[in-house]
């Protein structure tokens, strides 16, 4: 992606982050992927009361857009913000952009 291509270090420090962690046993690591895979958080949106701005990435392979919709519907009074360029980590990966528009969501919130 090119927002990774243009910072390269911000590749190094995730993958230092990654790397610095303990590696989990093969069994507990697919056991969490099992967990990560059957879990459907979907009935429990609507109990979320309090004003929500929802964000991805277009470009997220791990918690893909195609959720963004289900999400925002789920949620009354939320917002939903699809950040174009961006994969993954749209707070890190368009800092300013991301940093606006939840500024502009507190405030709209605020009064």
């Amino acid at each position: 992606m090119a927002a990774y291509a243009s910072k390269p270090e911000h590749i190094a420090q995730l993958a230092s982050f990654v790397r610095g962690r303990p590696a989990p046993p093969l069994a507990a690591f697919l056991q969490q992927s099992e967990a990560v895979i059957a879990h459907d958080a979907a009935a429990q949106l609507a109990k979320i009361k309090a004003p929500t701005q929802i964000t991805f990435g277009r470009y997220d392979l791990v918690t893909g857009a195609r959720f963004a919709n289900t999400i925002e519907r789920g949620i009354a009074n939320s917002e939903l913000i699809v950040f174009e360029d961006c994969s993954h980590a749209p707070i890190y990966e368009n800092v300013a952009e991301f940093n606006a528009k939840t500024l502009a969501f507190l405030g709209r919130q605020a009064g």
